[in-house]
């Protein structure tokens, strides 16, 4: 335990004799209430941290003898030169006047100086608060910084010191519900807390078939129920095959190895054997065909298809040219026969033609093909014989920059007049050569 003795207020003054009062008769050392912040020694306590801060020789201005250094311990400051006496100048301090040790006053407890060179011990110093040490005189209340904080007060209206709802719920509310403790209660439900309240109930509709429901339970989720066979109605999906209750017996099959049902030996002749062998111009009356093909030998006339007949590998009717153009809505037609190039030996056969294929003007060609420009060759030489046939072109071909004007392709065409078509004028008709001066160009 520390002192109570504070060295830093000791007196200047040189003690005469040393006998326990200086030269104004005051008691040395001098007493201080317990409350202060000097230690009992002379030290002196840090007053943020509690720690008792010591006493140096320097610091007090000791030059000889032990004193105490504030903190319970002892200083040793050296010896005096010869010729002088320590607590001769004062209080650990040389000089040449004599000095006599004081003894323990009433007020003194701990250790203390003797007033000379050394210290004594006058019995045990009452606790101070701050000193580090929880007294049996001192708690958490009267001295928190020895004794620590005390414990938080359950009740006290206040949610404080650390408390919680599960050490102090009077203060801090009751601890709300905890998911997987065994028990649905509080806020929790199916959805919060499955663990504790079951899984919930399907929802329906939510766009999910789930959780058991059927389409009995949640049709809106599971769709509709597939219809009860028989019930008196064919629906819902049920067919003669699934349902022949409500739908019928099914059609006979082909094959089914029975000729049944409205089988001929035309509609199924795996189960009502091959038809007899007629002509190609007597199949040709019965159905009406206006212009009978006979093909042997593989000469193409009806492409590989159609019935066999007592001359023919096989025997169809061939539309004409002209009725692949409007079946088709072609705007023109070529009928390609021998070596011509019409239509560059592609398109369907024809009675009239080996090749039948659509016709295009030369500005279609060009429109179609992203052309820059076109000319149309009839003979003129334009095209140099090359360029694809259209309905008015021996060839038609496509022009590069730069581009001529319509006056060009008239003299190249050997036009008696041309006619500019600009703007949608309708010159033209829609049709002939683009130019640099006209969107079409066209002569006679």
């Amino acid at each position: 335990m520390r002192l109570r003795l504070v060295l830093a207020l000791l007196s200047a003054a040189w003690l005469p004799g040393c006998s326990g009062a200086d030269a104004q008769g005051t008691a040395w050392p001098p007493s201080k209430d317990a409350s202060t912040e000097v230690g009992h020694d002379g030290g002196k306590t840090d007053g943020s941290s509690g720690v008792c801060v010591p006493v140096t020789c320097a610091s007090a201005g000791f030059t000889c003898g032990n004193a105490p250094n504030g903190c319970g311990a002892v200083v040793a400051c050296g010896k005096c030169p010869t010729g002088e006496t320590c607590g001769g100048g004062g209080p650990n301090l040389c000089g040449k006047n004599p000095c006599t040790p004081k003894t323990c006053a009433a007020t003194d407890c701990g250790v203390v100086s003797n007033g000379c060179g050394d210290v004594i011990t006058c019995g045990v110093c009452k606790p101070v608060c701050g000193d580090t040490t929880c007294a049996t005189s001192e708690n958490c209340s009267s001295c928190p910084q020895d004794c620590g904080a005390c414990p938080p007060s359950c009740p006290n209206a206040k949610c404080d010191n650390g408390e919680t709802c599960s050490s102090c719920p009077q203060d801090c509310g009751a601890c709300p519900p905890a998911c997987q403790d065994g028990k649905c209660n509080g806020s929790e439900n199916c959805s919060s807390c499955p663990q504790d309240c079951g899984a919930c109930p399907p929802a329906c509709p939510n766009a999910k078939c789930d959780n058991g429901e059927t389409c009995s339970s949640c049709p809106q989720d599971c769709g509709a129920c597939p219809p009860a066979c028989p019930n008196g109605k064919c629906e819902g999906g049920e067919s003669c095959s699934s349902c022949p209750q409500d739908c019928g017996a099914c059609p006979p099959a082909c094959p089914d190895g029975s000729c049944n049902g409205g089988e001929t030996c035309t509609s199924c002749p795996q189960d009502c054997g091959a038809c007899p062998l007629k002509y190609c111009w007597e199949l040709s009356q019965q159905n009406g065909w206006a212009n009978p093909k006979c093909e042997s030998g593989g000469n193409g006339a009806c492409n590989g298809s159609g019935p066999q007949t007592l001359e023919c590998d096989h025997c169809c009717q061939l539309p004409s040219c002209g009725d692949y153009q409007v079946q088709n809505g072609w705007s023109n037609a070529f009928c390609e026969n021998g070596a011509d190039t019409a239509c560059n030996h592609q398109g369907p056969s024809s009675w009239d033609c080996q090749h039948c294929c659509q016709s295009f003007s030369c500005g279609e060609l060009i429109s179609q093909n992203g052309w820059y420009g076109g000319l149309c060759d009839n003979g003129s030489g334009v095209c140099y014989g090359q360029g694809p046939k259209s309905w008015d072109c021996a060839h038609c071909c496509q022009t590069y920059p730069p581009v001529v004007y319509c006056g060009d392709v008239c003299s190249q065409n050997n036009w008696y007049t041309c006619l500019c078509e600009t703007n949608g004028n309708g010159a033209c008709g829609g049709s002939g050569t683009p130019t640099n001066d006209c969107d079409y160009c066209c002569g006679y």
